[in-house]
């Protein structure tokens, strides 16, 4: 496991850490209690990768 994979793994918020084709490399679901809890982890994880941060305003189906 590489230490980008290993700084997920650590991290609570971080629910699932996906290898993705298209767009970008990885995609991760996070859950975070506020927005400078976020910022923090942003903060963090530039150290290891660029970031692109998309937020999900409302589920609208779930199975």
């Amino acid at each position: 496991m590489n230490h980008f994979c290993r700084f997920f793994k650590k991290k609570e918020e971080i629910k699932n850490l996906f290898k993705i084709s298209g767009e970008g490399c990885y995609m991760a679901e996070g859950h975070f209690s506020s927005h400078d809890e976020l910022d923090q982890f942003l903060t963090e994880l530039t150290n290891y990768a660029n970031y692109k941060l998309s937020i999900a305003v409302k589920r609208l189906i779930h199975q």
